[in-house]
């Protein structure tokens, strides 16, 4: 190759190398080897001679302990020593003249410019990361990569030939290359010059080759030399800001290593090369991680941090290929001076740079914990306005009736008494009240959690709407001292308007006009921009007709921007509910019976994304009973809420296209509208003529039990479905899901609200603190909570029998710790929790590092069992549980404990740990039983079955029961972090397994993400309880 297309093509390569890339490395050596690999006795050996080598059954050979062959980027060195004579060519400070730009990668600006002190020509570039490329530098040269000459200048003069040449410089080419203001690496300005700061100089030689630095050609890889830089890249993957760097870099995905790294490139290493090339880097010393920062150039406090945080992540990186060496040591909560402190860096910007080594805090919703106060302040003030307003729309007060009943029975006491001069023993008897009600509905909330169907996180709601309800209330009166009886039945019907919107911040929530909480206002402006997209149809100027409609969706976007959503709720209430109790002294104790039908009809707008508006249509019907049996001594001191429901929903949804290209969007005027039709009159017909929906069915029954006491909640939730799906395409598709979840937390926010309304009612009887007593308490102040999950999904069958009619299986198990807040600290200790509960690492303390205190977080482990899996939970034999048994009893028998007596009575899981097993052998034969007989629960069989095993054997026991190759088990932490650049991006831990089913996280969920539905559309949570 000549020397002049070496540098042609050195330049072209680095125009195209950068980009954001994973690179999944399996751990087993199921790729084919390198073919650059240097054997001490055959030389230079093929791909193919090196994968017989290296499976030689007799005498296999490590791979990962071969050199590459030597070449022009890449020579074998004995010692880690970091030559820079290379980058130490003259440049002259105010001698260079501008000659042209060249072709770089994305983000990089490099021109060319004339050294009129040394007649060179150089090449100079500037970039927001432009320090990650000389911390490749040094890394890769202490490895042996040949690097070309890189220098770093803090300031150089360039001279134009015109001041049009220098304003195009400044105004369009440095923009457009670096995607970053000029100001940055401008520091002074003149008629044809200008001073630049912060940049590389580069002295391109026909003896270069490329420039590894700046990445590997863009092309699929097979030596070591250039496959193992995968490993390095991502150990220096270091965008401009410092403290958003990981202090990890890498993780376990499906039996394989995740790595981020930055080029186009296939670079698609074996795991030897992989542990080749860290061999090398786990000999280096602290003082090799110091030595290759401070050459980069770095500010002292930046490359102070930067230093501990790559020696964490060389560590992670040894620990995720096995690589046996001890970490380094280093430090997570550095400080140094009033701009590092606790291992975050509280300065963006540093003189003399251009680079951004921090972005400061990102803008949260709970940013400032005074505006979170307030908006619930403000909710309440609101709900009880409202209150005070709908007292005087009750057209009976219960009063009256309970008042003229005590009336009659003086009086008819009275009388008795003149008649025959004895008092009249009171008698059982009982009041009636009529209830002719009507209320407004007018607040705004700070919801957390889901609402209405929405999935965000968080996110404003204003609702407006009115009830009317009727019926009558009873009461009995003359029952022996201390107890009470009283009944109500009425019929609701309850129409309400609600916007929800995702919160940015609390603050900008609490400077909402009060009027948009008239969300009936809302709808009209909605509506009547909709009307004036459709009107746009007549318009025969197609260019006119197209730049209107882009300014009426504009306009559009600012009443229902992305993430929003309108929903008009209709819902008809026919309720019974009688209640008995019995009070002493300031003790109360109370039975109520509920039965409860509930009709819905709904509309629900969400705008899923900037060109697509989403329309939910749901009917729903539920029947419901259940009772409720507290105690109360001025406050709620313990409840038990018990209730079974039965239901049945169906869901229509349209994705209706307002992309206003009316070229790509031909149907714009039909689809706008029939969706203002549905709006202004509630008609679909012209929704289902723009577009075929998808249509969901649920047959459904759900089981709740909830137990409270003080501020403790236990919550169980078992839901079972009946699926039916039907595409626009009328492909129909039958599916069974059953859910059983548990649910354990400390609602404080619930409880502290309960004492404030003691309080209060002792002052006054007209304000009151309305309580969510069985919300999550994890979404409330101060809140925690710890959830056990399973999940079963299914296609499903009514023709078939047994196992068969659960057809591609499927069983997950989710455990979820959550809460308010949670620090590092804390963290690190559920982080452990959780692993010594899988039996893995799938977290790490770098997770917790990285996430440092989280707000309204959420820890979760997913075990996926796929379908062999699921059956092997039934077919686990009795033989099988027997000998299981007496290797427990083998290792953990006590005479004095596992004796036959002391068994009898004795709790499960002392059983279990003395190899009495019984209890496994009897529900296996009662759920085997049950799939014979075609029983509905069935599947509750196997997943209480499943759970039995999962709550009392050590897990690697039943992961053995299940197959360790019909698992995954994977993890992640979410939340909004405190004191980081990031805000809310989430940690992926290590996963274990791999996906083996035909449907990675079930069936249900597969077609619900490929339909694109929101989940808790799909999941009915707008009629239905969650947990």
């Amino acid at each position: 190759m000549s020397d002049l297309l070496k540098v042609i093509l050195f330049t072209a390569f680095l125009s195209v190398s950068t980009f954001a890339a994973t690179e999944l490395i399996p751990l087993d050596s199921s790729r084919i080897p390198s073919n650059d690999l240097i054997h001490p006795e055959l030389g230079k050996i093929s791909s193919e001679t090196a994968w017989q080598l290296q499976n030689d059954s007799y005498n296999p050979l490590d791979l990962s302990k071969l050199d590459p062959e030597e070449s022009a980027v890449w020579k074998h060195k004995e010692d880690f020593i970091l030559n820079t004579e290379i980058d130490n060519f003259p440049v002259t400070q105010d001698g260079l003249v501008f000659l042209g730009t060249i072709a770089s990668q994305s983000g990089t600006l490099r021109f060319s410019v004339l050294d009129e002190g040394t007649g060179n020509v150089l090449t100079i570039a500037i970039d927001k990361n432009l320090h990650t490329f000389f911390l490749r530098r040094n890394l890769l040269r202490k490895l042996g990569f040949i690097i070309p000459s890189m220098k770093y200048e803090k300031k150089l003069n360039i001279r134009f030939n015109s001041n049009e040449e220098k304003e195009n410089f400044l105004n369009r080419v440095v923009p457009e290359n670096t995607f970053g203001a000029p100001s940055r690496w401008l520091v002074a300005d003149t008629e044809f010059s200008i001073d630049l700061q912060d940049v590389m100089v580069m002295l391109p030689t026909f003896n270069d080759h490329y420039n590894l630095a700046f990445g590997v050609p863009p092309k699929t890889l097979r030596t070591r030399t250039l496959r193992s830089l995968v490993v390095p890249y991502a150990l220096l993957n270091l965008d401009e800001s410092v403290n958003v760097l990981s202090w990890k870099a890498g993780r376990i995905e499906e039996n394989a290593v995740e790595l981020k790294h930055f080029t186009l490139a296939d670079m698609n290493p074996t795991i030897d090369d992989a542990k080749w090339i860290l061999n090398k880097i786990k000999l280096f010393e602290r003082k090799d991680f110091e030595e290759i920062v401070q050459k980069s150039h770095y500010p002292k406090v930046v490359g102070d941090l930067l230093i501990e945080k790559l020696i964490s992540r060389r560590n992670s990186l040894m620990k995720v290929f096995a690589i046996d060496i001890d970490d380094i040591a280093f430090n997570s909560k550095i400080s140094s001076g009033e701009n590092l402190k606790e291992g975050r860096l509280l300065q963006e910007k540093f003189e003399g740079y251009g680079s951004r080594f921090a972005y400061g805090d990102p803008e949260s919703p709970f940013k400032e914990f005074k505006y979170s106060l307030l908006s619930k302040l403000q909710s309440d003030v609101i709900e009880n306005l409202v209150g005070r307003v709908n007292t005087e729309l009750q057209a009976f007060d219960i009063n009256d009736a309970r008042l003229d009943y005590y009336k009659e029975e003086f009086q008819e006491g009275l009388d008795h008494y003149v008649e025959t001069g004895e008092f009249l023993e009171q008698q059982v008897g009982a009041w009636v009240s009529p209830i002719v009600n009507g209320s407004l509905i007018l607040s705004r909330d700070v919801v957390v959690g889901n609402h209405q169907g929405s999935d965000h996180l968080v996110q404003t709601a204003d609702t407006f709407g009115f009830a009317v309800s009727l019926g009558a209330n009873i009461g009995f009166e003359g029952l022996p001292v201390g107890y009470s009886a009283a009944m109500r039945g009425q019929v609701s019907y309850v129409k309400t308007y609600t916007h929800l919107k995702p919160v940015s911040s609390l603050k900008a929530s609490l400077k909402e006009p009060y009027k948009n909480m008239v969300v009936s206002l809302f709808k009209r402006d909605v509506e009547a921009e909709l009307r004036n997209l459709t009107n746009l149809e007549s318009v025969t100027d197609e260019e006119i007709r197209e730049e209107k409609a882009k300014i009426i969706v504009d306009s559009l976007s600012k009443k229902i921007g992305v993430g929003e959503s309108l929903v008009m709720t209709d819902r008809l209430t026919p309720s019974f509910m009688g209640r008995g109790g019995y009070s002493w002294a300031n003790t109360k104790i109370s039975l109520t019976l509920n039965s409860n039908s509930i009709l819905v009809k709904r509309i629900h707008i969400y705008r899923s994304t900037a060109d697509t508006i989403q329309v939910y249509i749901d009917n729903g019907e539920l029947g419901e009973l259940g009772f409720i049996l507290g105690v109360d001594n001025h406050i709620p001191i313990t409840r038990i809420d018990f209730s079974r429901a039965k239901g049945k929903y169906n869901i229509e949804m349209y994705n209706v296209n307002i992309n206003p290209d009316l070229v790509e969007n031909p149907n714009l005027f039909k689809g706008a509208t029939a969706l203002n039709a549905l709006l202004q009159k509630g008609e679909k017909e012209l929704l289902e003529n723009y577009q075929s929906p998808y249509r969901v069915e649920n047959d459904f029954r759900d089981t709740s039990t909830k137990y409270s006491f003080l501020n403790w909640r236990l919550k169980k939730l078992k839901k079972r479905g009946k699926i039916s799906v039907l595409t626009p395409d009328k492909f129909e598709a039958n599916f069974y899901k059953y859910t059983h979840e548990k649910q354990i937390g400390a609602n404080n926010w619930a409880f502290g609200r309960d004492v404030v309304n003691y309080y209060l009612n002792q002052i006054t009887e007209h304000i009151t603190l309305r309580n969510e007593p069985w919300k999550n308490p994890a979404r409330t102040f101060t809140g925690v909570s710890s959830t056990e999950g399973f999940r079963f999904e299914s296609r499903f069958s009514e023709e078939t029998s047994g196992t068969k009619k659960y057809k591609d299986a499927f069983l997950a198990m989710e455990v979820r710790k959550e809460g308010w807040k949670i620090k590092e600290k804390k963290l690190k200790k559920v982080i452990k929790e959780l692993n010594d509960q899988f039996g893995a690492d799938i977290f790490s303390d770098d997770d917790a590092n990285d996430a440092t205190t989280l707000k309204l977080y959420s820890i979760f482990v997913n075990l996926n069992i796929y379908e062999k899996g699921v059956w092997n939970i039934l077919n686990y034999s009795e033989k099988q549980i027997t000998e299981l048994g007496r290797k427990y009893r083998r290792l953990n028998y006590d005479r004095r404990h596992c004796s036959t007596t002391r068994l009898n009575g004795a709790p499960i899981a002392t059983k279990i740990k003395c190899g009495n097993f019984q209890v496994f052998i009897d529900k296996r034969a009662k759920c085997e039983d049950k799939f014979k007989n075609n029983k509905d629960s069935a599947v509750s069989c196997l997943v209480d079955l499943a759970i039995l095993y999962e709550s009392y054997l050590e897990f690697k026991d039943f992961k053995e029961i299940i197959g360790k190759d019909n698992i995954y088990i994977y993890g992640k932490i979410t939340g909004f972090r405190e004191e980081s650049d990031i805000l809310t991006s989430p940690i992926n831990g290590n996963s274990i397994g791999k996906v083996s089913g035909k449907y990675w996280n079930g069936p249900v969920e597969e077609v619900r993400s490929s339909m694109e539905m929101q989940s808790n559309e799909f999941d009915g949570s707008w009629l239905r309880e969650s947990i």
